[in-house]
Order: structure tokens, then sequence, then C-alpha cells
């Protein structure tokens, strides 16, 4: 049988590329909307640094004991730090609210974080990782009904970006939710090799997906209020003549 190790270093490999490519499109941006392409880039690099650290623990030691509890630490940091982010571009492109915003983020960390340690705790049963689901309609209500609902309020533009990225992140955290449920530590549904290569599958989808509609409606962060940009640095008016550009060539 392959290795599990080889595929987190693929994986691994291919968050990196990402990273790259969200860092440098961050760049582009006008620096008063620099910080959503800068959480874009935290988001990815969070998984990321994750992968480095399991690929890293499962190379040099066996999977028990103090380093898996490491590796699983490792991807749960990661998990925190790519919601974060995710919920933070999110938020702001539909302009919900800073309490609706922290309360969607608390329903996916604190799902996560319960999880680990019904796992790798002796005071938190296994079976705890089974309310799991119920936290996730929580948060799929948040995320499709108040939320959705500020978003309503904005522009056509904001709210079309934003119906995107409400996909990725209930189809990816219901893939989180799915196979820490089915995982061989809660319900035993799944060998150990199944569940780390569909976990790892659902991981690289989320940030793809996420970074990939961020970067390609970039434009929507001028929509958000307080972003707008005086043109006075180089890349913002580097950006302003590449616009101007477009526009003169459209009239001719």
């Amino acid at each position: 049988m392959v290795q599990l190790v080889y595929f987190s270093a693929v994986a691994m490999c291919i968050l990196g590329a990402i990273t790259v490519v969200s860092y440098r499109l961050g760049r582009r941006l006008d620096s008063a909307v620099s910080k959503y392409g800068a959480a874009t880039t935290l988001s990815a690099a969070g998984m990321f640094l994750a992968y480095v650290g399991m690929t890293t623990i499962q190379f040099f030691f066996e999977q028990t004991g103090l380093p898996l509890l490491l590796m699983e630490l490792s991807r749960f940091i990661g998990y925190t730090i790519m919601w974060a982010g995710i919920v933070y571009v999110v938020a702001a492109i539909s302009g919900a609210s800073r309490q609706l915003s922290l309360a969607l983020f608390v329903a996916i960390a604190g799902q996560l974080w319960m999880t680990f340690f019904a796992w790798k705790t002796a005071f938190v049963p296994q079976q705890v990782v089974l309310i799991s689901p119920l936290l996730l309609a929580g948060g799929g209500y948040l995320l499709y009904g108040p939320v959705v609902a500020a978003a309503k309020k904005r522009s056509e533009r904001r709210l079309s970006v934003f119906s995107k990225l409400k996909h990725i992140m209930l189809l990816g955290w219901f893939g989180q939710v799915a196979t820490v449920v089915v995982h061989p530590s809660t319900l035993g549904l799944t060998t150990v090799f199944t569940d780390w290569v569909t976990i790892m599958y659902v991981e690289l989808l989320i940030v793809g997906a996420f970074v990939g509609v961020v970067y390609s409606n970039a434009v929507v962060f001028d929509q958000i209020p307080g972003s707008s940009t005086d043109g006075t640095g180089p890349k913002d008016a580097k950006r302003a003549t590449d616009r101007t550009g477009s526009g003169t060539g459209a009239q001719q």
C-alpha cells in the first residue's frame, strides 16, 4: 500500500503553490483592499503550514503517541487559520455584522476543536463528535439565513460572489463533518487511509475554490464601504491606468 506520507507531500506542494499564487495576486490589489487578499492568502497558508507539519512528522516518526498528537494538532490549527480567513472575507463581502460573522466562526471552530478534544483527551467522550451535524445545521442556518439577508442589502455583484462562497463554505464544512463522523475513532465506518485521503481532497477543494472565486471577483472589494482608494500608491496608480486603458479601448 502507498504510504500516507506521499499523499500528504502532494497535498503540501499543491497548497504551497496555491498560497504563492494567492500571495502574488494579493499584491496586485489596491492598498485599501489588500487586507482581503492577505486574509485569503493566510487561509491558504494555514493549511499549507499544517501539511508541512504533518508531512514532516509522518516522514520522521511513527504515527503513535506524541507524534500523532502533534500531527493532529497541526491539522486543527491549520483548520482554524483557514476558516478564520474565509469567514473574514465572506463577512466583508456579504456585509454581515461582526457579531454574526463571529457566531459563524465560533460554530465552525467549536465543532473542529470539540472533535480534536474528543479524539485526543480522556475527559471528553468520543461520542461528543456526533453533535457535529447539529453544529453544521446551526452554522448553515446562519450562513443561509441572516448572512444571506445581509448580503441581499448589498449590490448584485457582491450578492453573486457571496452566493458562490457560501456554497463552498457549506460543502467544505459538510465534508469535514462527514469525515469526522465516519472516522475510525468515531463510528469506525472508514479506514485511516480512506479517511485521510478523503479529508485531504476536501481541504484542497475548499482552499482552491475559495482562492479562485475571490481573485476572479476581486473587483467586488472596491464596493465594500471604507475600501475606496485614493490612487496615490504605485499599485493603485497602475490599476487605475489599466482601467483607463481598458475603458478607452472599449470606447473605440
